[in-house]
C-alpha cells in the first residue's frame, strides 16, 4: 500500500468503448497515457482496480437507452468486452463488473477499498461524461478523496465532459495529469516547465523529444507546467499588459521591429533548430524564418500607426481595445512562423500572451523568448508554459485568460471550443485541412504534376495546406496518374540538413507508424498503390515514410474523408461538374481548394459552390499570403481568420465613444 493509501480505479477500458472514432483523445493517445499511469502506479505500490461493464449474452441487463437504440457493448464473452493489452489486469489486480454507469452499484468495490485501507482514489478511463463522472461522485459520497487523472480519461461527448470537469472540480475533486501524481521522477532538462520573466521553472520530465532524422539523438527533455506555475505566468502577463496597452501604438511598433531584427540576425540559428527539432528540410526552414519576420512587419504596418481611433461623426468615435492576455497554442509543424503570426498582432494591438507551444517545438520557443527579451519587450509580456493538450485546456480555463488562439487538430479545437464557450471567451482556431486539388479536362497536366507532388508531399505532408485529395476528370485520370508518379518519384527524399531535400522525415516514429497504418487500411479498402507505401531504403534511422500515391480511392473511405497529415495523396476521378463539386465538399474540412483548368462557366461554379476558406485557380495549392485572411470553413476553422487586418477582429473589441471623451495621447 502506498504511504497516502491511494488506489487507481481504471474504468471501462474495454475494446468496444475504445473503438469509437469520435473518442477524445483517441484510443492510441489514451492508451499511451494509461500505460504510463499504470507503470507509475505499479512501481510506486499504488493498487490498481479494474472496473468493466459486462452485459449478459441475451442483453436482458442492458440499460434502457441501449435497449431503445439497439446498442450492444461489452457483451460477456466477446472480444469487445476485453481490455486491450496496454490496460489488461495483472494476476493480482482485482476486477469488478457492473451493468450501469456507477461502479459502486457493485457493493464489492466499496468493501474492497475499505478492507484495504484506501482513503484516496485516482480515477481514469472512459467515459468522462458518464462512468468516470459516476465513479468520482460515488467515491465522493462514500467519503473517499477523489483525483481524476486529467490526461488519462476520454469521452466522445466533449461538451458534457467539460461540464463534468467543472461540476467535479467545484466539489473539491482535483484534476491532475499523470506526471503530477508522483514526485520522485528525475527533473526535466533542456526546456523548463515554464519561463516567467527571467525565471525558469523546472519540473519532472514528461516528454523526451528525439531528432526525427536521428532517432538515437535526444533533442530535448521537456517539463510540464503545473497549476501554480501556470497561475503565475498568467497573472504576471496580466500585470505587464496593463502598462503595455497604454503605450502609443508607434511605441509598440518600435519594439516589434526590434524583434523582427533580432529574429533576422539569428535566422541561420533558427533555421538549424527547425531542421534538427522537427525535421523540416533546410530550404523550407529558411523560408519559414523569412515568413515569420514578414508576419511581424505586417503587424507593425497594420496596427502600430499613429491613429488608433476612428471618427464616425464629430461627437462619435470608435476605438479598438485590447482583450487582455491571450493564450497562444501553437503546433510543431511551423514552430516559428505560426507562433510569431499570433504573437506579433496580439502584441501590436496591446495584448499580453501566455504561449503554450508544441512539445516538439519547445526549444525553438525558448530561443524566441530570448530574442523577445533582447529586443526590449517588457518582462512578462510574453510568458511561456510547456505541456501537452491537457496543459492547453488548463490554460484556456484560467480565469486570467481573455481569449484563445490555437492552431491544432480538429479534436483539440473542438475541446477548446467547449472550454471557451463555457466562459464566453473568444476563440480563434485553425484546425487543419483535407484539401482538394481539381484537375479539369483541359488542364496542362505536364505543367502541374510537379506542383501537385510538392504540395502533397513537401515536408512529408505535415502541413494543413497540403493538397491531399486530387480529383481529376475521368478522361485524364490515367495521364495524370502517370505524370504524378514520375513527379513523386523525382522528389528528393533525404536528410533535412541537405539543401536539395524536398521530403524529410515525419515528426516521430509514432507518426510514421500511423501513416503506414492509414496506407494499409486504404489498400484493404480497395485503393491501388501507385508508388511509396513503405519506409525508404536507407532511412530506417529516422522517421521517414516514402511519398505515397494511391489511386482508385473511394470517397467513402477513411483516407479520403480524414486528414492524414502525412505523405499520402489520393487520386479520385469524376465524370461531371456536379460530381466534382460533391467530391470537393464531401469531407468535414474546408480550408483550401484548388482548380487547374476549366472554362469560365466551370470556374464560376467552382467559385460559387466550393465550401472552403481559401480558393486557388491555376496556382500552387500550398502557401498563403501574409496579409490575406487565413481561415477554414466547416471543421477547418472557428472564429475570425488569421493574418492581415483580420487579426484586429480577434485580438481587440470595439468600443464606441460618445461626447467629450479625452483624445488618446
Amino acid at each position: 500500500m502506498s504511504p497516502d493509501r491511494r488506489a487507481l480505479l481504471l474504468i471501462d477500458l474495454q475494446n468496444d468503448y475504445l473503438a469509437r472514432d469520435d473518442l477524445v483523445p483517441p484510443r492510441a493517445v489514451l492508451l499511451e497515457r494509461v500505460a504510463e499511469l499504470l507503470a507509475r502506479c505499479r512501481s510506486n505500490g499504488v493498487p490498481v482496480v479494474h472496473i468493466h461493464t459486462r452485459v449478459a449474452a441475451d442483453g436482458s441487463d442492458r440499460m434502457p437507452h441501449q435497449r431503445v437504440n439497439d446498442i450492444w457493448c461489452c457483451v460477456a464473452g466477446t472480444p469487445g468486452a476485453d481490455a486491450p493489452e496496454a490496460a489488461f489486469p495483472l494476476k493480482d489486480e482485482p476486477l469488478f463488473t457492473k451493468t450501469v454507469f456507477d461502479p459502486f452499484s457493485n457493493p464489492r468495490l466499496a468493501d474492497w477499498l475499505h478492507d484495504n485501507g484506501v482513503e484516496h482514489v485516482l480515477v481514469a478511463g472512459a467515459h468522462t461524461h458518464a462512468c468516470v463522472r459516476e465513479t468520482a461522485l460515488g467515491a465522493y459520497q462514500r467519503g473517499f478523496r477523489v483525483t481524476v487523472v486529467d490526461d488519462a480519461v476520454a469521452s466522445y461527448d466533449p461538451l458534457h465532459a467539460e461540464l463534468t470537469r467543472r461540476h467535479l472540480d467545484a466539489r473539491a475533486m482535483r484534476f491532475v495529469p499523470v506526471v503530477a501524481l508522483f514526485s520522485q521522477d528525475s527533473p526535466g532538462q533542456d526546456a523548463p516547465a515554464a519561463r516567467v520573466g527571467a525565471r525558469c521553472v523546472t519540473a519532472p520530465t514528461y516528454w523526451t523529444h528525439r531528432n526525427p532524422a536521428r532517432l538515437s539523438e535526444i533533442v530535448a527533455r521537456v517539463s510540464r507546467a503545473d497549476a501554480s506555475t501556470m497561475d503565475a505566468a498568467v497573472h504576471r502577463a496580466n500585470d505587464a499588459q496593463l502598462a503595455w496597452a497604454t503605450l502609443p501604438p508607434t511605441a509598440r511598433g518600435v519594439v516589434l521591429n526590434r524583434i523582427a531584427d533580432a529574429i533576422e540576425r539569428q535566422s541561420d540559428a533558427f533555421a538549424d533548430m527547425l531542421v534538427r527539432n522537427i525535421g523540416k528540410p533546410l530550404t523550407e526552414a529558411r523560408a519559414e524564418v523569412e515568413r515569420a519576420i514578414e508576419l511581424v512587419h505586417v503587424a507593425v504596418r497594420l496596427f502600430c500607426g499613429a491613429e488608433s481611433w476612428h471618427a464616425c461623426d464629430r461627437d462619435v468615435r470608435v476605438r479598438r481595445v485590447a482583450l487582455g492576455t491571450i493564450a497562444a497554442i501553437t503546433p510543431f509543424n511551423h514552430a516559428l512562423g505560426i507562433a510569431l503570426g499570433k504573437l506579433a498582432p496580439a502584441l501590436a494591438l496591446g495584448n499580453a500572451v501566455v504561449w503554450k507551444p508544441s512539445p516538439y517545438g519547445a526549444t525553438v520557443a525558448e530561443r524566441v523568448l530570448d530574442a523577445l527579451a533582447d529586443s526590449g519587450l517588457p518582462t512578462d509580456l510574453v510568458t511561456l508554459v510547456h505541456g501537452d493538450g491537457a496543459t492547453a485546456l488548463q490554460l484556456a480555463r484560467h480565469p486570467g485568460i481573455a481569449a484563445v488562439s490555437v492552431t491544432a487538430s480538429e479534436t483539440a479545437g473542438r475541446q477548446l471550443a467547449f472550454v471557451c464557450a463555457a466562459d464566453f471567451k473568444p476563440l480563434q482556431a485553425e484546425l487543419g485541412g483535407n484539401n482538394a486539388v481539381v484537375v479539369a479536362s483541359d488542364a496542362d497536366i505536364d505543367a502541374i504534376a510537379r506542383d501537385c507532388a510538392r504540395a502533397a508531399f513537401g515536408f512529408a505532408g505535415q502541413r494543413c495546406t497540403a493538397g491531399r485529395r486530387i480529383l481529376v476528370a475521368r478522361d485524364r485520370e490515367a495521364e495524370l496518374i502517370d505524370a504524378l508518379a514520375v513527379a513523386t518519384r523525382a522528389l528528393v527524399v533525404g536528410e533535412p540538413t541537405d539543401e536539395r531535400t524536398e521530403v524529410g522525415p515525419l515528426i516521430d516514429v509514432r507518426a510514421r507508424d500511423r501513416i503506414d497504418a492509414v496506407v494499409n487500411r486504404a489498400r484493404a479498402e480497395g485503393a491501388g498503390l501507385v508508388c511509396g507505401g513503405a519506409i525508404p531504403n536507407g532511412f530506417e534511422h529516422g522517421a521517414w515514410y516514402a511519398p505515397t500515391l494511391l489511386r482508385g480511392v473511394s470517397p467513402h473511405s477513411a483516407v479520403f474523408l480524414e486528414e492524414s497529415f502525412g505523405p499520402i495523396a489520393t487520386v479520385t476521378p469524376f465524370a461531371s461538374v456536379d460530381e466534382m463539386l460533391a467530391l470537393v465538399n464531401a469531407v468535414p474540412q474546408g480550408l483550401i481548394a484548388t482548380l487547374y483548368g476549366g472554362d469560365a462557366a466551370l470556374r464560376r461554379r467552382f467559385l460559387d459552390a466550393t465550401k472552403a476558406g481559401v480558393l486557388k485557380f491555376d496556382c500552387m495549392p500550398s502557401g498563403v499570403h501574409a496579409e490575406a485572411p487565413f481561415g477554414g470553413w466547416k471543421t477547418s476553422g472557428f472564429g475570425p481568420p488569421e493574418h492581415g487586418r483580420w487579426d484586429a477582429d480577434f485580438y481587440t473589441r470595439t468600443q464606441a465613444i460618445y461626447g467629450n471623451a479625452p483624445r488618446p495621447d
